[in-house]
């Protein structure tokens, strides 16, 4: 773990760590519409049903509810 920290690093993240190399996931389009439509086809599914049926994260089904 070999980096060099700089005073402009430490000012503009107001930390020494390291950030993280890769970002979360973020839901495509098409992948929040799928959700959608599965639960508006049949409401009563849940949403761990619905993270299995779509093979996304039951967090990532939680997070899509909320927005919309």
């Amino acid at each position: 773990m070999n980096f060099k920290i700089t005073y402009e690093d430490f000012r503009e993240r107001g930390h020494v760590r390291q950030l993280k190399k890769n970002p979360p996931n973020k839901l495509s389009d098409d992948q929040k519409l799928d959700v959608m439509l599965m639960l508006e086809e049949n409401p009563h599914t849940s949403s761990r049903q619905t993270a299995s049926a779509l093979n996304i994260s039951h967090s990532s089904i939680l997070r899509v509810l909320t927005e919309n």
